[in-house]
Parts: structure tokens; C-alpha cells; sequence
């Protein structure tokens, strides 16, 4: 066959599918041995609606197919056919063989034979396999069954096709992966001491007995009477040494047995792997005449396209992503791009663009919905989080990082955000659901005006997968290596402060760290961090968010299979599955998405465990001198955001007295102020002799060189002119006072 326009390919795969369906169902409730009529005419309407649409998209196979399902059907109307068990099947078949023409092409597989399926129509219709001389009562006749060359090499000589229940495929998939996993633990056990270890450890202790006795044994050698203690001696020895070299021979055999067998379940498990296998055009390769459809209903204009369809990934995966992928693509539809005066009003074509992108990374699926239309509002997404209590602070939810957070939320629009937001959001919960199920993560990237793009990021298989075994707090977790960016090891003085929280430079990039016993709330009594003590921390990224978490050991990289929990998303918290250890106990897979979703919060709360002994007993108190109230607001919230107590002052007077009635451990002053002026506050600090060491730092817009010199004069620690104030310069002279 031709290869087929891909535009006419959508429409015509989409109508197959929904003929095949209904047929198959009018077939399966079909009586014996009379047909009832009026199934028998539905039947024959739409095998004839499918032969012309498979006859103008170019294929032949599926034309002939339905050529000679319309005579059978013909001959069942005129009660010249019965209708018996074996011709059901046959319609199956038929149907079946249908729908794999279709894959076959859609894939560039070899296409399947129909010769044998043709015979035994020909055969149950009381025909030869040739075309009939007479028609039937409907007019249609049994086709010539004249099997065509294959085209392009599409069919390799002595292919063959089989069909199977998906459920028994995914029952080998899942039985290959745990033999795998099985396996490798099975590898690993083999390398504890065994039979070997207690034999070499007899043969050290015969060797350092026989070592003692040596100078014995050498004066009794020539004794006749020690001659059978010295046999008995020396058969043990010899018998020693059997058991040894036999132990050795026996573990070297099962080591190769442990290797062969690994590499026959991961031959396995590669193959199961492969079955399941399918190209995502089998699953999302009709959503076209759909969208293009309900475009119409609302009378909008769009351009969809797919790429990467060719893509093969997984079928349980594709098939878990094919409801949400469409509730994405029908979003965008019919809330995410503008009608189209709206559009030509904003400088924008008439025709709306949509795109789902199917891409691989690594091991991971990642699957795009976007679109050129209005954007999420994010002003109106944080005003309704703050209204209805999901977030207390409205900025947050303007970042891209929280908006899956909220608009996957179940129920979270409302009529009122419908009008701001366009009611994006309304039903994703089923998205999310289906995507956290698979251990995958959601990112929305939009800008008013331009567009909105969701990526659904997943594995590309549900067998085994990649993990890395950490303990933190005694208990075991598991992290997927897809989260994992690199691991490190450092000590605290290495720890720095960045916006308030501890913080490791990674290339260069501060990143907030937190202990992964504290970010469980796990109750624990252990003492802040000292310098001496060696940290090991995963640097992971998911949703958007990096952070370090410390644990206590890194235990082990291994294969394993993810069995689910049996909980509620609810009840089942910040972990994704669980896994069989070696030693019987359980390890938790964690949710990092939902994981990182907590580091905000947990992190200043816990930010104490990393610094110095004398910094986490008492943060220092700065007293704040400004008669601005802005500048006072800005560098309290700075000095707070970094660990700091801060109090306030308007003028030179209020912070005298402030200073008298409570000490501090520095001043921050600006000059310029009513009553008394920065200059004299130095000179009253510098007399009294309780503050006269109390350190100062003028903050102040006076920059002229006699202004700075008689700062300093005066007794001034440091003196920062406001016109080229830098917060990091600030927080350095803070830090080196202190």
C-alpha cells in the first residue's frame, strides 16, 4: 500500500476505531443460529462505511477484509448463512486482523497475512476463495483472495503475529522484573562469606596450630611410636585441603550459575520489555479529528500537531497518560486559546496552535501539551489559593514551581476564578493522580498572553527501575536515580547561609540543604552538626525544586521492582511504593515531588542543626537605626531572612534608650535623622563606657569623603553608602563583625 497523507491517516484511524468498536459489540451479542435483522443491517452499514474509508485512505488489506465481511453478512441477511460460534469468532478475527493492519502501518511493522482468514470466509459462506460469478441478495460479492507483494519490504519473509491477552503481558513483565531483581539480590548474597569463608578460616587455624607444633613434630618425626599420630596428623591436614579446594570449585560453579542466570532474566525481562513496547502513535495517535471537532463546537480555529509519535515507550505507560493527555489537549481547547476576534485583537494569527510533543530523556518519557493561548493568570491563582486557605502567601503561587500545586488540586477553580483563569485546572486532579501513580512529576511553564505548556515527565517502562538505597533515622528509602543529580560529601564549615538557609555550593549554585529525618518530621533528639563530622547528601531535582538532602548512608544502587502500597494518596504520604530488602524488612520509595513541596517550610524550621555550636545556641540581635521606614522594613527582612533578631529605631534618641534599657549585639545607623543624627548617636555609644565596644555600621546616602572619614573617626566599624548599597556587601560586613 501507498503510504497514506498523515492528516487523512488521523481521521481515518479515529473512524476505524469507533466501527471496529461497535461492530465487535453487535457481534459479540449476536443470537444463534438466527441472527437478529436489524444487528445484521448496523453491521452491514458500517462494514460498508469502513471499506470506502479504507479504500480512500489507501488500505487494501482492511478493503478486502470488509469486502468479504459484507458477503458473509449479506448471506446471514438472507438466511442463506447460520449464524454458528465458529462464524463469531471468525468476525473477531476479522476485526482483530483490522485493527493490526492498522498498527502495522502506523509502526512500519510487517503487515499481517489475511490469506487463511479470506479461505475460511469463502468456506463458512459456501464458496470457493475466487470471486463469486452471481451476487448475492445485497449485491456484494466474495472478493478473489489475490495475496499482494509486499510493499517497501514492510513484510519479512516468515513473520508471524500473534495476539494476546495485555493482561497476561503485564504479568510477564511484572514476574521478568522481580526475577531480575530476585537475582541480583541472589548476585549480592553470594558474596557474604559462605562455604568458602569457614573453610579458608579452618585452614588459617589448622595452619597457625601446625605452625606451633612444628618443632614438635620435627623431634618426634623419627619416633616409630609417634608414626600413626603423625599419619593422623597429616590426613587431616590433606582432608583440610580437599574441603578448601572443593569449597572454592563449588562457589566459582555458582558464580557462573548466578551469572548465567542473571543474564537470562535480564535477557528476559529485555524481551517482556519489548512486547510491551508500542509506539505512542497507537495510543495518542488520534486525538486529531477530536480536537479538531470540539474547535469547531466553539467555534475557534486551531492547528494541532503531534510530534514524536513514532516514539516507543511502554503500553501500560502510554495507556495510564491517554486520559490525561486528552483532558490536557481538550483544556487547551477550551480554555487555554482565545476565540478568534479575541485573538486578532491581540496581534495573534486567527488559527490557535496546539502541540503535543512526545520526547525521551535518559530513561524518562516526557510528554507536552502546549499552547499559544492566554496564559494562567497567576495573580488571580494566588488570590484564590489565599482565599480558600491553601497557601498563606500569595507571591509563592506566582512561581511555575507551585502552580501544578494548586491547579491540579481537586476542585480547586470556582465560577469566579472561571472568568480570570478560564477555569484551567477544573478535573486535572486526574492528572496528577496518574502521573504520581507512575512516579512522575508534573511542570507548567506559562506567560500571560503567549501561552501555557504542561509537561508530564515518566518511565519509559513500569519494570524494574534504578534506585538508590539510603538510611536516614534507621529506616531504609529508596530515591529513583531519575531525581538524582550527584551526590556529595562535605562537612559544615563547608555550609553556607543563602536567602536565611543552609546552603552547599553545587557548580557554583547555592543549594538548600535539610536533613531527610526532618523533612519526615521524624522525632529525633541528635545534636547539631560539628565541624569534624563527615555529611553525605543527594542533590535531587524534581517539580522544578533542587535541594541537598543529608542522610546517614548511602547504602546501595540496585534494580528493584516498586510494588504499590494499597493506600490512599492521603493515607499514603510522601512515599511512592515499597520495596523487598535482602534482610526481610521493607524500603519506602520516596515522593520526591511531593517531598521538595515541603523543603520551604522545613528548612528554616531546621536550619539550626547545621550551624556552628555557638551560632545555633543564640542568633545575634542587630538594633536597626533609620528614620526611613522603608529602609528600616528592607533591612530588617534581610537581616531576619539570614538568622538574625532585629529591633528598630527612628532616631538617635529611641536607640540610645533602646540600647540602654537592652543590649545588642550590633548597630546598623543611617546619618541623616531628626533629633539626633547618626554622628552624635556614635559619639554618645563611644563615651558610654557599657556600649563603648558595642560595634556600628553606618548605612547612609551621605557619600562625600569627609562624611566617610569622619564616620570612621567617630568610631564607626564600617560605613556603606546607600547609592551603591548591595545587600550581599552588607551581609558580608555583618558576618566578618560578628
Amino acid at each position: 500500500m501507498n503510504s497514506p497523507d498523515p492528516a487523512l491517516l488521523e481521521i481515518f484511524a479515529a473512524e476505524q476505531a469507533e466501527h471496529v468498536q461497535k461492530m465487535r459489540s453487535v457481534v459479540a451479542g449476536l443470537a444463534e443460529p438466527t441472527a437478529d435483522p436489524p444487528a445484521i443491517e448496523e453491521l452491514l452499514r458500517r462494514a460498508h462505511t469502513l471499506k470506502g474509508a479504507s479504500r480512500a485512505a489507501g488500505f487494501e488489506l482492511t478493503e478486502t477484509l470488509t469486502h468479504a465481511m459484507e458477503g458473509v453478512l449479506a448471506g446471514l441477511r438472507s438466511r442463506q448463512v447460520a449464524f454458528t460460534a465458529s462464524l463469531r469468532a471468525v468476525f473477531f478475527r476479522v476485526l482483530d486482523t483490522i485493527e493490526d493492519i492498522l498498527t502495522a502501518v502506523l509502526s512500519g511493522r510487517a503487515l499481517p497475512a489475511i490469506e487463511d482468514l479470506l479461505g475460511e470466509i469463502a468456506e463458512i459462506s459456501r464458496t470457493k476463495p475466487r470471486m463469486v460469478a452471481a451476487p448475492t441478495e445485497s449485491g456484494l460479492v466474495i472478493p478473489e483472495v489475490r495475496p499482494e507483494p509486499p510493499s517497501s519490504g514492510a513484510l519479512t519473509p516468515g513473520a508471524q503475529f500473534v495476539r494476546i491477552n495485555a493482561a497476561y503481558l503485564d504479568e510477564l513483565m511484572s514476574a521478568s522484573s522481580e526475577l531480575v531483581a530476585s537475582t541480583a539480590e541472589t548476585d549480592s548474597d553470594t558474596e557474604t562469606p559462605g562455604e568458602v569463608a569457614r573453610a579458608e578460616q579452618a585452614w588459617r587455624d589448622w595452619s597457625r596450630l601446625r605452625q606451633d607444633i612444628s618443632a614438635y613434630l620435627r623431634r618426634r618425626r623419627n619416633d616409630p611410636e609417634f608414626a600413626p599420630v603423625l599419619e593422623c596428623i597429616q590426613g587431616a591436614e590433606h582432608h583440610l585441603q580437599a574441603l578448601l579446594s572443593e569449597a572454592r570449585l563449588k562457589a566459582s560453579a555458582r558464580r557462573r550459575e548466578d551469572w548465567e542466570r542473571r543474564r537470562l532474566a535480564d535477557r528476559l525481562e529485555e524481551t517482556a520489555l519489548h512486547v510491551r513496547m508500542v509506539t505512542a502513535d497507537t495510543v495518542f495517535g488520534g486525538f486529531g479529528p477530536m480536537l479538531r471537532t470540539l474547535a469547531q463546537e466553539e467555534n475557534k480555529q486551531i492547528d494541532y500537531r503531534a510530534e514524536g509519535l513514532e516514539l516507543p515507550a511502554d503500553r501500560v505507560i502510554l495507556q495510564s497518560l491517554k486520559d490525561p493527555v486528552m483532558h490536557l489537549l481538550r483544556n487547551a481547547v477550551s480554555h487555554g486559546v482565545e476565540p478568534e476576534d479575541e485573538r486578532l485583537a491581540a496581534g495573534k494569527p486567527a488559527s490557535a496552535s496546539i502541540r503535543l510533543l512526545i520526547r525521551s530523556q535518559g530513561d524518562r518519557l516526557r510528554v507536552i501539551v502546549e499552547d499559544d493561548g492566554r496564559g494562567l493568570d497567576r495573580r488571580a491563582l494566588a488570590e484564590e489559593a489565599v482565599r480558600r486557605g491553601l497557601s498563606p502567601d500569595a507571591h509563592a503561587a506566582l512561581a511555575d514551581s507551585s502552580l501544578a500545586d494548586l491547579i491540579f488540586l481537586p476542585g480547586f477553580s470556582t465560577s469566579s476564578l472561571l472568568t480570570t483563569v478560564s477555569g484551567r485546572g477544573m478535573g486535572l486532579a486526574i492528572v496528577r493522580h496518574e502521573v504520581n501513580r507512575f512516579h512522575g512529576e508534573i511542570r507548567v511553564h506559562t506567560e500571560p498572553g503567549k501561552g501555557t505548556a504542561i509537561t508530564l515527565s515518566l518511565p519509559l517502562s513500569v519494570s524494574s527501575q534504578h534506585v538508590l538505597l539510603v538510611r536516614a533515622g534507621g529506616q531504609t528509602f529508596g530515591i529513583l536515580s531519575s531525581f538524582i543529580r550527584r551526590l556529595c560529601r562535605f562537612r559544615r564549615p563547608e555550609i553556607q547561609t543563602f536567602e536565611g538557609k543552609p546552603s552547599i555550593l553545587v557548580d557554583s549554585e547555592p543549594i538548600g540543604l535539610l536533613r531527610l529525618i526532618d523533612l519526615l518530621s521524624f522525632s529525633t533528639d541528635r545534636p547539631p552538626v560539628d565541624d569534624a563530622e563527615a555529611l553525605q547528601a543527594v542533590v535531587v531535582e524534581a517539580a522544578g525544586r533542587t535541594a541537598a538532602i543529608v542522610v546517614d548512608e548511602l547504602v546501595d544502587v540496585r534494580d528493584v521492582v516498586i510494588k504499590p502500597l494499597g493506600l490512599s494518596p492521603a493515607s499514603a504520604g510522601l512515599t511512592a511504593g515499597a520495596i523487598a530488602l535482602p534482610d526481610g524488612s521493607v524500603g519506602l520509595i520516596l515522593k520526591m515531588a511531593d517531598l521538595l513541596g515541603r523543603f520551604r517550610e522545613v528548612s528554616v524550621a531546621h536550619a539550626g542543626v547545621f550551624r556552628a555550636p555557638e551560632e545555633s545556641r543564640q542568633p545575634h540581635t542587630i538594633l536597626v537605626v533609620d528614620d526611613s521606614l522603608t529602609t528600616r522594613s528592607l533591612e530588617k527582612s534581610l537581616l531576619e531572612a539570614h538568622g538574625y533578631q532585629v529591633r528598630l529605631a527612628v532616631d538617635g534618641v529611641e536607640a540610645l534608650a533602646a540600647l540602654r534599657v537592652q543590649p545588642v549585639d550590633l548597630v546598623i545607623t543611617d546619618i541623616m535623622m531628626p533629633r539626633m543624627d547618626g554622628f552624635q548617636l556614635l559619639e554618645q555609644i563611644r563615651r558610654d563606657p557599657a556600649l563603648a565596644q558595642l560595634p556600628v555600621i553606618v548605612v547612609s546616602s551621605m557619600e562625600s569623603r569627609t562624611d566617610q572619614e569622619r564616620g570612621l573617626a567617630l568610631g564607626a566599624d564600617a560605613y556603606i553608602t546607600k547609592r551603591k548599597f548591595d545587600q550581599r556587601e552588607l551581609l558580608e560586613t555583618v558576618r566578618q563583625i560578628l
